[in-house]
């Protein structure tokens, strides 16, 4: 659940604050967003772009194997080792193409942290 759902006295600052301050000690933080119905659960990074790297999306997993595969790719992307359209092996062995993100409409954390126009790679299993 979000932060103000689960604490509706916090404001909008609050939570920005508190991703501003998360991104600091850690370099990014993950975002996962809960599925609604007729949509996916999805989670993507906030923070990489400060890096000078594009933020990474995936959608469809449970919060914390998305943790895991969105912070190792993180890692990975920062040495400069993958980008669009590269195969990226996760450390279960899986692969995922990473693709050029168009519509980052829905990277809301990385928006406010950001604005619109910042550089997103979708992770697509392979």
């Amino acid at each position: 659940m979000c932060k103000m759902c689960d604490d509706p006295s916090l404001t909008m600052a609050d939570v920005r604050a508190d991703m501003f301050r998360t991104i600091e000690k850690y370099g990014w933080l993950v975002q996962y967003v809960e599925a609604e119905p007729g949509y996916a659960s999805f989670a993507y990074t906030v923070g990489l772009t400060g890096k000078d790297a594009p933020e990474l999306y995936v959608t469809g997993l449970d919060p914390q194997a998305a943790a895991t595969l969105l912070n190792d790719a993180g890692r990975t992307i920062l040495q400069g080792d993958l980008g669009p359209c590269d195969l990226y092996t996760a450390p279960d062995g899986r692969q995922y193409l990473l693709g050029q993100m168009v519509d980052v409409r829905d990277l809301l954390g990385a928006i406010e942290a950001y604005g619109p126009n910042f550089e997103a790679l979708s992770l697509t299993p392979m």
